[in-house]
């Protein structure tokens, strides 16, 4: 990944992923220049994976390249906002995985639970969904992507953004009971 990583507004929610007419992925992580996406955009149409309605390629100067939903869309990946910090330290996660091992993928929709994580990276025989959680999620969210991520066979690899922790003392940090929930071995009863 070479591309350098700006990132202006406050919050918000890139899809780095689409469909192509031909029904196959294009992640704008893959090493595309302004120039080829200027020229692909001319030939190619695209669609969100989750909700399969038309997103637009946008590939300006000023922030990273993504796909934006058309104007009055609904999805429910519109309701998700991440923020700057989430969003490049999720690219630089992706960027680091990719080289090691290149079946990773970012934000691969996965149809039968309905969820989408971060990194999804396979290493045969073994899947794994990496969140990189940088904001609080409710328990219930935790446990049920937990939960359906292992039905379908992949682990989940949760990382708490590192915003989240604060040193109490040295070498001591002070972790909050939703802190605490990743650090635990979870009961999948």
């Amino acid at each position: 990944m070479s591309k350098s990583i700006v990132i202006k507004s406050k919050e918000l929610r890139k899809l780095l992923v689409a469909l192509k007419n031909n029904g196959r992925y294009i992640s704008l992580l893959d090493d595309w220049n302004r120039q080829q996406l200027l020229t692909l955009r001319l030939s190619e149409s695209f669609f969100c994976p989750v909700c399969k309605s038309s997103v637009q390629l946008k590939i300006g100067t000023k922030r990273v390249f993504h796909f934006a939903h058309e104007e009055g869309a609904e999805c429910t990946e519109n309701n998700e906002q991440e923020t700057p910090y989430h969003l490049k330290g999720k690219l630089l996660l992706y960027g680091w995985l990719k080289q090691k091992y290149p079946q990773t993928e970012i934000e691969k929709y996965i149809k039968e639970i309905s969820q989408r994580p971060d990194i999804y990276v396979e290493v045969l025989p073994h899947k794994y969904a990496i969140e990189y959680q940088c904001s609080r999620i409710s328990y219930e969210i935790f446990e049920r992507r937990t939960i359906n991520y292992v039905k379908m066979g992949i682990t989940p690899v949760w990382i708490l953004g590192g915003n989240w922790l604060k040193i109490h003392a040295r070498n001591t940090i002070k972790l909050t009971p939703f802190q605490w929930q990743f650090t635990s071995t979870f009961d999948q009863r």
